[in-house]
């Protein structure tokens, strides 16, 4: 015998799916993958580290382009260039001016 739902536990099943679809679109974009070039490091520290920015004692002018707030006053009026030879035919420049 075929079971009837009700009109309450029909709009229960639909918002679960609405609710679920929506966790999943959300759940997706805590991952982004592009291009090669948007995840190489712009200077050498950053590069010797994998891509990784970590705190530094010195002042840092290539910092300014992961997070600005790390700019120590000091260093006001500096101009920080950097250039890398990667893998492949890569090359890297960056001007960083304080």
């Amino acid at each position: 015998m075929p079971t009837t739902l009700s009109l309450s536990s029909l709009i229960k099943l639909a918002l679960t799916f609405v609710f679920t679809g929506i966790l999943l679109v959300a759940n997706a974009q805590n991952t982004v993958s592009g291009s090669m070039p948007l995840d190489l490091a712009i200077d050498a520290r950053s590069a010797a580290l994998g891509g990784k920015v970590v705190a530094d004692l010195k002042p840092d002018g290539h910092a300014s382009s992961y997070n600005p707030i790390s700019v120590d006053s000091s260093a006001v009026g500096i101009i920080h260039t950097s250039y890398l030879n990667y893998y492949a035919a890569i090359q890297i420049g960056a001007i960083d001016a304080v």
